[in-house]
């Protein structure tokens, strides 16, 4: 590979890197739900509640016996109905995101919920974007690259500046490498110095999670803070800020304004897929086939004659 090549393949590497981070920080798309992936769901759905109905049970029947945890049960947690009498609905959330709401036919007219639960929470945009007011706690010190299998090295460039770079401990010394030199041209993200020379291994960067209290009220955990800033991690939060700050993940923060509700239809008889059938033996084919076409008498011959044979 030519170094022209080489360096085209590095751009293009470093822009695909900066296309998903984009992509990342705004968070996933709009997205609506339809009747189909209602009831591709519904059998999902069903052992979900079964499972549950099943846990409170044993932990009723463990207090009060079973004619009592029977009894609770259907209280708290009936059966579902059968699935031919239940209305699926999607619920437009203000994130842009949509779930599903299920109505019984007979309770068509109950009011849809205010708020629910982005469905996707874990990687919805609305999670994001919190500050940490305060810092709590600190973790254990750890290196910073320890659980990618990654050690710091410094390197020359062939520009004069020295900088460092990654390496796993069966990587190649990298010399003959493009890198970004911010020394030459902190403002081009395209600026391609080749690495002439490997040079030491350099300290890990011990750095500790804190447990902070966000801006929304809640316990949050602010990853990665340098050792040396044990002192005062809000200076260097306030230095190297997030892209898209910090996460929540308590389940109040997971819940959004419902803005509109569409009617999808009956969910109706679910369709249970046939097993696949179990692959046949060629061989057992083939001896089903001789006992069918050939008679008793013709059956005890072949046996002899192949018992000759052998």
């Amino acid at each position: 590979m030519t170094d022209v090549e080489r360096r085209r393949r590095n751009r293009e590497q470093r822009r695909e890197i900066r296309r998903r981070l984009e992509e990342e920080a705004a968070g996933p798309p709009p997205f609506g739900v339809t009747l189909a992936q209602a009831r591709a769901k519904w059998p999902e759905w069903e052992a979900a509640h079964n499972d549950r109905r099943e846990k409170g049970r044993r932990v009723a029947m463990d207090k009060v016996g079973p004619v009592v945890a029977n009894f609770l049960l259907d209280i708290h947690l009936p059966e579902l109905p059968a699935p031919t009498e239940v209305v699926a609905y999607a619920l437009e959330i203000e994130c842009g995101h949509e779930d599903f709401w299920l109505v019984k036919r007979t309770d068509v007219s109950k009011p849809p919920p205010e708020r629910t639960p982005c469905p996707i929470s874990w990687s919805c945009q609305l999670n994001d974007g919190r500050t940490a007011v305060r810092y709590i706690e600190p973790g254990e010190p750890k290196p910073e690259h320890a659980g990618f299998g990654m050690t710091r090295w410094s390197v020359t460039l062939a520009c004069g500046h020295e900088s460092e770079v990654l390496r796993t401990e069966d990587e190649k010394s990298r010399v003959g490498d493009y890198m970004v030199c911010r020394m030459c041209a902190p403002d081009d993200p395209d600026f391609d110095v080749e690495i002439v020379a490997l040079g030491e291994r350099l300290p890990d960067v011990m750095v500790q999670d804190w447990e902070v209290e966000l801006n929304c009220g809640h316990l949050g955990t602010d990853h990665f803070i340098p050792v040396s800033f044990r002192h005062d991690p809000a200076a260097y939060r306030a230095q190297h800020p997030r892209r898209k700050g910090l996460s929540c993940i308590d389940r109040a923060c997971d819940e959004r304004e419902v803005r509109n509700v569409r009617r999808l239809g009956v969910v109706g008889k679910i369709r249970t897929p046939k097993p696949t059938p179990a692959r046949l033996d060629p061989v057992a084919v083939a001896a089903s086939d001789l006992r069918r076409r050939l008679t008793r008498q013709e059956r005890q011959a072949l046996i002899r004659e192949l018992q000759e044979d052998a």
